[in-house]
């Protein structure tokens, strides 16, 4: 909430910090959730793990995830959505520094589910966050910062972890990463303070449609499906792409880091330029509108 009193200007200057703040924030989500694959050619060895137990501890943040974005989207409807995602944020950004300190499949497991209850909330906040305080205008960029946090975060996770875990250790690549999380903090404290209040949406009162009204419709069945087939394409690359590339392919660390950064770099590449593609084909009345 904007201090009483503030300047037009200095509520701008929050709203354009939020902008910038909530494509960070995706970004170290995706630097977050994919560190365990990142350390895997390590970690998997040093605590004794099979492939098998492996793969429990790095399905485990799924369990908690996908019902938990449910849970998150009821509360950002309840309570300030920017001091929810601080909270979830900071879970998130402590469980990955523990994890450096995990000593077993139990404590590996534990810690995963800890991060996917931080890191539920992010999506229903930050969206929550650009419709209430981002004019109709500047969504668009907002949106865009979200994406590029989104393509970009494995790509530097993948590159910076691995060349951390050649240098440090699977360890302290965990507690870098979360200690460089919890920094993201400091400024977010400071502009949640300062932005305007929220918006006022027509026919924001009343009750809106239930869950299960919007799941059976034909636009959040193709959307649930088109999520499903992304997100295993790149769940599969984050938790396994690693391991394979040192295990299988003998690659060295340092390879392997560069390797999996170009990866995940192309596929943001390709999901810039489709959304470049689509917008033409907009314009020219060649694809489906809104």
């Amino acid at each position: 909430m904007a201090q009483a009193g503030e300047r037009p200007s200095a509520q701008a200057g929050a709203v354009t910090a939020l902008v910038w703040l909530i494509g960070l924030a995706v970004f170290i989500n995706y630097i977050d959730r994919g560190t365990l694959g990142i350390a895997a050619p390590r970690l998997k060895d040093d605590l004794g793990l099979t492939a098998t137990q492996y793969g429990l501890a790095a399905s485990a943040f799924f369990w908690v995830y996908a019902p938990g974005q449910l849970v998150a989207g009821w509360l950002v409807g309840r309570t300030n959505a920017g001091w929810l995602l601080a909270a979830g944020l900071g879970l998130w950004g402590l469980a990955t520094a523990l994890t450096g300190l995990a000593n077993g499949l139990i404590a590996l497991v534990l810690l995963r589910l800890l991060l996917a209850v931080g890191e539920a909330v992010t999506f229903p906040a930050l969206f929550k966050l650009i419709v209430d305080h981002v004019d109709a205008a500047r969504q668009g960029a907002a949106n865009a910062a979200l994406s590029i946090g989104l393509a970009l975060g494995p790509a530097f996770g993948t590159l910076a972890g691995g060349l951390l875990l050649a240098s440090l250790g699977w360890r302290w690549l965990f507690g870098v990463v979360g200690i460089a999380t919890l920094l993201w903090l400091l400024p977010w404290i400071i502009t949640i303070k300062r932005l305007p209040p929220p918006a006022v949406h027509a026919g924001a009162t009343g009750d809106g449609p239930t869950y299960l009204q919007i799941l059976v419709t034909r636009a959040a069945l193709s959307l649930s499906l088109s999520q499903v087939c992304w997100g295993f394409g790149l769940y599969f690359l984050v938790t396994w792409l690693p391991l394979w590339l040192v295990e299988v392919r003998h690659y060295s660390l340092q390879d392997m880091a560069w390797i999996g950064a170009l990866a995940f770099a192309a596929q943001a590449v390709a999901a810039l330029i489709g959304g470049q593609v689509n917008d033409v084909l907009l314009r020219r009345g060649l694809a489906p509108a809104r």
